[in-house]
């Protein structure tokens, strides 16, 4: 790239974004553009793509002209079309105002075109914009301006053939690095000595070294150490090609453990989410992943050694240049893993004391020795003088000497009891919500803490308000409540003290060994209305909790060690909540439910659970019930008391073949999700054996979700019976032989999905609302049952999509193609019409492909589809009404009203998704489309309006001076 005087935008200017990226989506979005999007969020670039659903109607969307006034750099990508669109050429123009206020840097991309072609407009750039100039004359003019001044600079020029893109792509990055200007102003809401410390640090680091170099900072709580290590990282961090700040190391590791860290490097550094067993196996992937790459890794809060072994082991772990920064409070830590180069983080002089204190609380006036005491009191930390100004700032003159007494009283008692004078001036209310926030929801979001104490009675607006008032919480910019470690401590303190000898005195419990006390002792629990287990190691059992009848929520999630949930917490009438989520151990959970206050139950992923209770009571509020990938063996018939269920999750309960009739009872259902159970028949409780099968017919619209459940016939017609009012029916991967004919009284059925059904051989009825049906790999259907899915009264009746096995366009298709493509010319409206795609084998193996389909009008191609994924064993038939697909797309811009249209049909292979397929299915096979069919619907369309071939020579001026022999294809002009 040339060089050009760099223009950085002002740094008042608080960015969001440091790259908007400006191009036309139908040229790159799926190709060199997202690749370049890809490659600047690697290297942690903060860049702005919009999606393509945000451009609407005649007008660029506000929500872009926004990203653009809040991004650093616009990187601009002409394409071959770009001058086509009206929208990007106004995303210009506001780009090229915003460069001339000096806001941001502009950076053009000329992407197979040539520099000229743009700043002349020249060529295809000139007639592009010729099409607007007639109606448009003077927003042409300010886009042909936009256009010369941004190809006047300097910029990128890419040719194929000439370069790999990768490379080209890798050097923009760079270049964007490089010119990109440190932010720190968002690090924290005070910036007092931040630079100054940061260069120190910088220098330390010693950029310019290929080694890798591992550097301490080091100090004591609440003097800055992790706002110091977050405005290093965000100064410096675009130069690395990964990057990771790991926060809260000495929390997460004993919460989580080491592997989950692990886990977190590598989903951060190189974008891959890797299950790892456990820290030993976390090491040598980590190691083979870092090695070659130049990262830039963040510790932040280590306690032990172990945690530097197992994340950080050695330099040689990591590739050139590499730099790993770890924050702490223990310097012997540091020394024994061989980090030498420490930063010892200085406390606050005077002068930066009082800068910090006039920033914080500057609307209080500052009378004589009232700022020195509170100085000599904090002791130079960041931490204690934001709690100590944030007390003052709400109190009066008359209550500053009162308050500063009282810190003075403790001064030398330490910090926590400095924190806790501007705990004591709360009210019990503030007090009750500050404790609670402390011991239980640091780091949860905002939304979900406000929702459990306001549900406890807690007035949260003000509470909140006055906590954050008082630095003794704040909120992140991501909504998630953030209390400080020394705090914290200060607040598990208080609780403390309530009975240091006996934790059944406690008004909280936070400890497993604490908590699992109080529930041996059985003490008196009339109080208690939440426990949370999860992740709980130490829990073997819950107890008998009978003397806790207001418990509400009980959260047993992960504790994989527990074995037994006591019969008692069946019983307790308040219970709103009981989850057990991933307690692979557990075997034994209450025999018997009387829980009619009962909103969430889950016990998914509890492998040795067998047996599901009796519900003896009518459950109105459950609205799910999860028992996924459990053992349970069935269901008892008294499930129907649970009234207000509307989902039952039963997927991959593998010893499931049945449930009770009772099922179809209930009132609200409208979703069983089944896929992998052993089966899915009907028990008929009550019934005489050998008598008629008489049960209560589903009255519910409803989604059944029974792949791979091993459907016979008898069990097939019992749940079309039984559920005739189903909307989604997925029934994939079956043994049954017969569609049977009652499914056409499902006049509800949208979907109909019978995917690897290698038996079925069957189909005499569909349901006359029936759209969609996938009969893929469905290899033993006779040719009278494909007849049926691909007639054309089926097709005629409403809007279809059917994909089964065959190898032929049928026969009442109008116009088939053995092309790459199918085309049309029509005039008018877009005509109704259903298209069939035949897709062939390269070879006697299955093939999995992915594919979109692609409508092109006058030259305009449009993407209809996402990447749709097939796997097939034979050749297959897909046939669709089209109009249906388009209905969400808007054709106005590309189809002509008054004159003839070009219109062409096809199927791209979904290159940019293809690592994707592999991993997941192995080696993967292109499409290969044999054929193309399409038939008008002769009761929508008038057939003069439509021709196959070209257009006839009588029309070819009628109605329309707009009508230009550049519409059609070369091919066709040739002909001419």
């Amino acid at each position: 790239m040339e060089q050009q005087r760099m223009i950085f935008p002002s740094t008042k200017k608080m960015c969001t974004y440091d790259v908007f990226l400006s191009f036309r989506g139908e040229d790159t979005r799926y190709g060199f553009t997202g690749h370049l999007y890809n490659a600047l969020h690697q290297r942690g670039i903060n860049t702005f793509m919009d999606d393509e659903e945000i451009k609407r109607g005649e007008q660029i969307s506000p929500t872009l002209f926004k990203a653009i006034q809040e991004s650093r750099i616009a990187i601009i990508v002409f394409s071959k079309t770009y001058a086509s669109s009206k929208w990007c050429l106004q995303e210009l123009v506001k780009i090229v105002e915003c460069f001339k206020a000096k806001e941001l840097v502009i950076f053009p991309v000329f992407y197979n075109v040539d520099p000229s072609e743009v700043r002349n407009q020249k060529t295809s750039y000139g007639e592009q914009l010729a099409k607007y100039e007639e109606k448009m004359k003077e927003e042409v003019q300010s886009w042909r301006l936009a256009l010369h001044e941004t190809a006047s600079l300097a910029g990128w020029h890419f040719r194929d053939g000439y370069e790999y893109e990768y490379e080209f792509i890798k050097r923009i990055g760079d270049t964007v690095c490089s010119t990109s200007v440190p932010n720190l102003s968002h690090v924290e809401d005070y910036a007092v000595g931040l630079e100054p410390r940061v260069s120190k640090i910088l220098y330390r680091m010693q950029m310019s070294d290929p080694n890798v170099v591992m550097i301490g900072i080091c100090g004591v709580a609440g003097i800055g150490k992790t706002t110091l290590a977050r405005a290093v990282y965000d100064s410096i961090g675009q130069q690395f090609e990964g990057l990771c700040f790991l926060c809260n190391v000495r929390e997460y590791s004993t919460k989580y453990g080491l592997a989950y860290l692990q886990q977190v490097i590598l989903s951060d550094m190189v974008g891959e989410n890797i299950n790892l067993r456990n820290e030993i196996d976390g090491i040598s992937i980590l190691i083979r992943k870092l090695q070659s790459k130049r990262i830039l890794l963040i510790l932040d809060d280590v306690d032990k050694l172990d945690q530097l072994k197992n994340l950080a082991g050695a330099p040689s772990w990591f590739g050139c240049g590499s730099r790993i920064i770890i924050t702490t409070r223990h310097k012997d830590i540091l020394a024994a893993h061989g980090v030498g180069n420490i930063y010892d983080v200085p406390i606050f002089d005077y002068h930066e004391a009082l800068h910090f204190l006039s920033a914080v609380a500057s609307k209080i006036p500052n009378p004589e020795g009232v700022w020195d005491r509170a100085i000599s009191y904090a002791r130079g930390l960041p931490l204690v003088l934001k709690v100590i100004a944030s007390d003052l700032f709400e109190k009066s003159t008359d209550e500053w000497e009162i308050s500063l007494d009282r810190y003075e009283k403790v001064r030398n008692e330490g910090t926590q009891s400095i924190f806790e004078v501007s705990y004591n001036s709360l009210n019990e209310c503030e007090k009750r919500i500050f404790i609670d926030i402390a011991c239980f929801f640091n780091r949860e979001t905002f939304s979900y803490v406000k929702e459990i104490l306001s549900a406890c009675g807690f007035y949260t607006k003000y509470g909140f308000d006055r906590l954050k008032d008082r630095s003794l919480i704040s909120i992140t910019p991501s909504g998630r409540l953030l209390v400080h470690d020394h705090i914290i401590g200060m607040a598990m303190n208080i609780v403390h003290q309530e009975s240091p000898m006996n934790p059944c005195k406690r008004s909280r419990l936070w400890l497993p060994e604490d908590v699992l006390q109080v529930l041996d002792e059985n003490a008196n629990m009339r109080s208690l209305v939440s426990i949370d287990f999860t992740d709980c190691m130490f829990l073997r059992e819950v107890p008998d909790m009978s003397a806790a009848p207001n418990l509400m929520t009980l959260y047993l999630d992960n504790c994989i060690n527990i074995t037994k949930i006591h019969d008692s917490v069946g019983f307790l009438d308040n219970l709103e909540e009981l989850t057990a989520t991933g307690c692979t151990s557990l075997e034994t959970i209450p025999v018997a439910f009387e829980l009619s206050s009962l909103r969430v139950l889950s016990f998914s992923e509890c492998s040795k659970l067998t047996r599901f209770p009796e519900i003896l009571c009518k459950i109105e509020n459950l609205q799910h019930i999860n028992l996924c990938q459990t053992a349970i063996e069935e269901l008892p018939f008294s499930i129907g008391n649970v009234t207000g269920l509307e989902v039952l999750t039963l997927m991959d309960c593998t010893r499931l073949d049945k449930l009770p009739s009772s099922i179809f009872t209930l009132p609200r259902l409208q979703e069983i999700q089944a896929d992998s159970c052993k089966g899915f028949g009907i028990s008929t409780e009550f019934e005489e054996d050998n008598g008629p099968l008489n049960f209560t017919v589903c009255p519910n619209k409803i989604h059944l979700h029974l792949s791979s459940c091993n459907l016979t016939d008898e069990h097939l017609f019992i749940c079309l019976s039984g559920f005739a009012n189903v909307v989604h029916l997925d029934i994939s991967y079956s043994n049954f032989t017969v569609l049977p004919p009652c499914i056409k009284q499902c006049i509800n059925l949208k979907a109909l999905v019978l995917t690897n059904c290698m038996q079925l051989q069957e189909i005499s009825a569909i349901p006359q609302n029936l759209r969609e049906i996938d009969a893929s790999n469905c290899t033993s259907l006779t040719s009278q049952s494909q007849s049926v899915l691909l007639s054309q009264a089926y097709h005629e009746t409403g809007e279809k999509t059917v994909m089964l096995p065959g190898s032929s366009i049928p026969e009442w298709f109008d116009h088939s193609s053995s092309e790459r493509s199918i085309s049309f010319y029509a005039r008018k409206r877009f005509p109704r019409i259903c298209v069939c795609v035949v897709f062939g084998m390269s070879e006697n193996l299955p093939h999995h492909f992915l594919v979109r389909l692609c409508l092109t009008i006058n030259g305009h191609k449009t993407i209809l589809s996402p990447c749709s994924s097939w796997s097939i064993l034979k050749e297959h038939v897909w046939q669709f009404d089209l109009r249906s697909i388009i209905n969400n797309h808007n054709l106005t811009q590309t189809w002509l009203e008054h004159g003839w249209n070009h219109v062409e049909v096809s199927c791209i292979d979904c290159e940019d998704e293809h690592l994707m397929a592999q991993a997941v299915h192995g080696m993967r096979r292109m499409a290969i489309v044999k054929w193309y069919g399409v038939h008008v619907y002769r009761q929508e369309n008038r057939m003069e309006d439509i021709s196959y071939s070209q257009v006839p020579k009588f029309y070819k001026n009628d109605h329309d001076e707009r009508f230009n022999v550049d519409n059609y294809p070369l091919s066709k002009r040739l002909c001419r």
